[in-house]
């Protein structure tokens, strides 16, 4: 507000001092939020976290929610203004895929290597900005969340920070981040600083007691894989297996004289270096073909410099003895063992900073060797099943659905070093899936050479449904009984056990007939219905849904010397299994007054108090098949209030509904599948609380097979309200789908859209128009936009239009001097909407 003044011979008395009651605490909201950092990042990596902000009351709404972020930028060795940062800096943020505006503020130094910064948004009751302390050379960084209002029952938004790690960082020195959260409003809509303050928490203004993550800056990390299935293998040379070392170098950063060493337990074989990469030489090598003990089990591999990366792959194999002599397996029961591979890499680094001294063997990833970390450790079997998935026959919506075909391989391999009878191989699939009885499950086997494959037996396969009960269908594989029907021997060998044994040795391998493996196909057809196990109550294969298949295989362990039992079983497990999949949601503005955008979706919405907005929510649904879903969407407020929508129109077309009602968009088409089903409108129902409205579909089973995939397509159209609010805000509206399922966890999923509110902005304005003293002097000289009578003149002040335009170039706001008692002085006042929204004629003036 502008004033004006009025210089008099004589000043007047001072008015009486005012006593003012102090500020009466409002019920709001309570912002909250939590970091999650990784652990560890390469120095000079960008890198992304997330900050989630909540508003953790039971009952009231926040106003303009905001995060502060304080970002450690000067590092290890950095200070503001005399040295270069190595610390993590602020890059970018997004909420769901949308940009936030950032304000990113340096800390200075006022004395002593710290300093303050005034927060862009938080001001105390007098009007001064609060202040934010730090380190000089680190950053506050303030994101404003694109929410008008936060709701108790609101979902809580999770942010993507994106941020770099200095090229110049210290490795292994942690750097700390620190959060909190704030609603600039307050308690209410409006920027009234002075009786309804800035929510802070923490309230603390230098970081203290903010939720913190700590990152340490790695300059090089160590990984192993494996080359088999399910991390095991079948023991024997028969049987050879890779291992790969990945040594990862920060990038920009080099490496020399590197040691990439693996310390293979002395249970596992080597055979042989098969490629490593860049340039580099090996330096040791295990003993071949036979387990050994350190220092005989070392490999080595010599890097002279290495930037970016250098891997390592190397095969191996599980023998028969340990480097003892101890057998892996024991030979009479076949138990499983363990094989814990060790790995590790050490080089020598020179730092980019050179604050920070280089070194002989300071670049270490898993530790050194034989105190390295154990990066892989395989199971050694004596028999070893996997199972795979696939749909072969898929009716429906890609992805399993009601109707399917599920075709499941069982791939099984026998041990170099053992010999079976009496092998089985047990399914057991869960309810929701049928045997596929047009379909004969299929054996092939390969032992010493030979060959065999075809269609199962009948007699030879047991279908067993468990119903009523779990709903599961076991099935059982007779493997031998299948062998000996096609007039081969029961017993199954491994390639390194001679027809009728050994006769007193274990097998040496001096024998080997190859590799003895095996596969089993069988079929599973998906139904609409599960039988007997649907924890949800509703029985209906609905889309989340989870279709499981656990198998084992069993035998008889035989002694290698005569094939005769040991009197021991052995045994393999292994699984799969499908889920059927959900929807996609879409969250977009699709008219506004009525007015149906063209092209959809509405972009760059501007609105006005008054306007009307349709919003547009989709979901697709895959199966058509789906447990408690419901739409829900959070209003931002108060420009928008959902207890406005009440009705449902069930129609179907591309006009946009009346405010205060919703019906469907011309995309959906579940409400008209349904004939000669009974068509389904949602349900409606608002919540004061969250300012949401929800629409709910509850359960739905579509008995078509192969079921149809069809689309959720809801309108609804709101009034923009005239509460007073903020100019210029970026507003964001929510959805969030949730989906139940019969046997998994539920799903919510989010979607938003975004519109800019225009407000009227109402200022007032006083200054002296005109006077009758001869010698008075105005300041500004002219007194308005239009010219004004001099006081006591009779009829209307001035005939001219004031309008905006008018007092931008010459406002009303002079002061005047060279009055005396006894002189009239005329003054005006202006009421002027300085606002974006047009909002009606607010030039007046008194």
């Amino acid at each position: 507000m502008s004033g004006a003044s009025v210089s008099l011979a004589q000043a007047a008395p001072a008015p009486a001092a005012r006593s003012v009651p102090p500020l009466v605490p409002l019920p709001a909201g309570v912002p909250s939020v939590s970091l999650s950092v990784p652990a560890t990042v390469f120095i000079g990596q960008p890198f992304s976290f997330t900050v989630t902000f909540d508003n953790a009351s039971a009952t009231d709404t926040g106003y303009g929610p905001f995060i502060d972020l304080l970002f450690p930028v000067n590092g290890a060795d950095g200070a503001a203004g005399s040295d270069t940062p190595d610390g993590i800096d602020f890059n970018s943020a997004t909420y769901l895929g949308t940009s936030l505006t950032a304000v990113e503020l340096t800390f200075p130094d006022a004395g002593g290597g710290t300093g303050c910064v005034d927060h862009p948004y938080a001001r105390d009751t007098s009007g001064v900005p609060i202040q934010v302390c730090g380190t000089a050379g680190d950053k506050l960084v303030v994101l404003l969340l694109p929410f008008g209002s936060f709701t108790p029952t609101q979902p809580a938004v999770v942010v993507s920070v994106n941020a770099t790690l200095s090229g110049l960082a210290d490795g292994g020195t942690p750097l700390t981040l620190r959060a909190r959260g704030g609603f600039r409003f307050g308690s209410n809509p409006l920027d009234d600083w002075c009786c309804d303050p800035v929510i802070l928490l923490p309230s603390s203004s230098d970081g203290s007691g903010w939720p913190n993550a700590v990152v340490t800056p790695a300059l090089l990390t160590i990984a192993k894989t494996y080359s088999g299935a399910e991390d095991e293998t079948a023991t024997g040379p028969n049987f050879p297996r890779q291992y790969t070392i990945t040594v990862t170098v920060a990038p920009g950063q080099t490496i020399t004289d590197l040691d990439v060493t693996d310390d293979l337990p002395n249970n596992l074989a080597f055979l042989s270096v098969d490629s490593f990469s860049p340039a580099g030489s090996i330096t040791q090598t295990p003993t071949v073909g036979a387990a050994a003990n350190p220092p005989n089990n070392r490999l080595v591999v010599n890097f002279p410099s290495v930037t970016g990366s250098a891997s390592v792959t190397f095969s191996f194999f599980v023998p028969l003895v340990d480097a003892n002599g101890v057998p892996v397996v024991p030979a009479s029961s076949g138990d499983d063992s363990l094989s814990a591979n060790r790995a590790g890499a050490v080089g020598d680094w020179d730092p980019l900073d050179p604050r920070d001294a280089g070194g002989t063997d300071n670049a270490i990833a898993g530790g050194v060797c034989p105190s390295c970390a154990i990066l892989h450790t395989l199971n050694d079997r004596s028999i070893a099943i996997q199972k795979g998935l696939a749909i072969v026959i898929d009716g429906g919506a890609s992805g399993a659905s009601p109707g399917d075909t599920l075709q499941y391989t069982l791939a099984f391999q026998i041990s170099d070093f053992f010999a079976f009878n009496n092998l089985v191989i047990t399914d057991v699939f869960s309810d929701g899936q049928l045997w596929d009885a047009g379909f004969a499950p299929t054996l092939s086997l390969t032992e010493h050479g030979t060959a065999t494959s075809g269609a199962m037996l009948p007699a030879n396969v047991a279908v067993v449904r468990d119903s009523p009960g779990t709903g599961e269908t076991t099935v059982t594989f007779r493997v031998s009984d299948e062998l000996v029907a096609r007039g081969l021997d029961a017993a199954v060998l491994g390639g390194c056990v001679p027809a009728g044994g050994t006769g007193g040795p274990a097998p040496d391998c001096s024998f080997n007939a190859g590799a003895t493996t095996g596969t089993l196909i069988f079929r599973t057809v998906i139904q609409d219905q599960f039988t007997d196990t649907f924890p949800s109550g509703d029985p209906s294969v609905d889309q989340g849904d989870v279709l499981s298949d656990d198998v084992t295989i069993d035998g008889d362990v035989l002694s290698v010397a005569d094939l005769t039992p040991t009197g021991s079983t052995e045994g393999d497990g292994s699984g799969a299994g499908a889920s059927i999949p959900r929807g996609d949601l879409d969250k977009s503005i699709y008219a506004v007054n009525g007015v149906v955008c063209a092209p959809q979706p509405c972009s760059s919405v501007l609105v006005d108090p008054g306007n009307t907005l349709t919003f547009r929510l989709r979901y697709s649904l895959p199966t058509s098949d789906f447990e408690d879903l419901s739409l829900t969407d959070y209003l931002p407020l108060p420009v928008l209030h959902a207890s406005e929508v009440t009705t449902f129109d069930p129609t179907v077309d591309a006009s946009a509904p009346p405010a205060g009602t919703a019906k469907f968009g011309p995309a959906d088409t579940f409400y008209a599948s349904r004939p000669p089903f009974s068509n389904i409108s949602p349900s409606i129902s608002t919540s004061a609380v969250g300012n949401s409205v929800t629409f709910t579909y509850g359960s739905y089973d579509d008995p078509t097979i192969p079921p149809p995939s069809t689309e959720v397509d809801i309108l609804f159209t709101v009034t923009v309200s005239n509460d007073p609010f903020t100019d210029q805000l970026l507003l964001t509206n929510l959805l969030r789908v949730h989906e139940g399922s019969t046997n998994a966890a539920d799903r919510d999923d989010d979607g938003i859209v975004q519109f800019i509110l225009r407000e009227p902005f109402l200022v007032v304005k006083k200054g002296v128009i005109a006077t009758d003293a001869p010698a008075a002097v105005f300041s500004p000289a002219a007194t308005g936009p239009v010219a004004f009578s001099s006081p006591g003149t009779p009829g209307t002040r001035f005939s001219a239009t004031i309008n905006s335009s008018g007092l931008a170039s010459a406002p009303v706001d002079s002061d005047v001097a060279g009055v005396d008692a006894g002189d009239l002085v005329s003054f005006a006042i202006i009421i002027e909407n300085q606002g974006s929204s047009p909002g009606g004629a607010f030039d007046i003036v008194v």
